[in-house]
């Protein structure tokens, strides 16, 4: 199951920051909260990416920064 609820209420920006501490391995497999909670990052995140354990961060980064960018476009 994945544990989603942070990316409800996530800003684009919020999201553009995990997508970049992904790609710049700040936030590193294997992923756990408390690696998250270190890189800055709420319990919320640290769910996400330990749901996410075995998808490779690179593939992760890319469908949030697509998330980012189509909140983006359908911003109020």
């Amino acid at each position: 199951m994945i544990r989603d609820e942070w990316l409800d209420h996530a800003s684009p920006a919020q999201i553009e920051t995990l997508a970049a501490a992904l790609l710049d391995e700040r936030v590193a497999p294997p992923f756990s909260n408390l690696g998250a909670q270190i890189a800055g990052f709420d319990a919320g995140v640290g769910a996400l990416l330990v749901s996410l354990r075995g998808i490779d961060p690179k593939v992760i980064a890319w469908m949030l920064r697509r998330l980012a960018r189509e909140r983006r476009k359908h911003a109020p």
